[in-house]
């Protein structure tokens, strides 16, 4: 990656093996961590990209809700 990463709130990264970016995306989530920015990444097998919106009734978008749920809880405080 580019571009300045310090000062980046959490990061909450998905990507499928099928991308052309995974290799790109599994580097963002390492030099993150590396920096210490909070990283929630999660990396799903063979499914397309934007797999969550294409592709609703997948159990992988109900396990995407949920991370982003979680995430998102965990970001603004509301739990530990």
């Amino acid at each position: 990656m580019l571009g300045e990463l310090d000062g980046l709130p959490p990061v909450c990264l998905f990507a499928t093996s099928a991308e052309v970016l995974a290799d790109d995306s599994l580097s963002l989530a390492r030099q993150l961590g590396l920096i210490g920015i909070p990283i929630t990444s999660v990396m799903f097998p063979d499914l397309l990209h934007d797999w969550p919106v294409m592709d609703p009734q997948r159990q992988e978008t109900a396990i995407f809700f949920e991370i982003v749920k979680t995430f998102a809880r965990q970001s603004l405080g509301l739990i530990a």
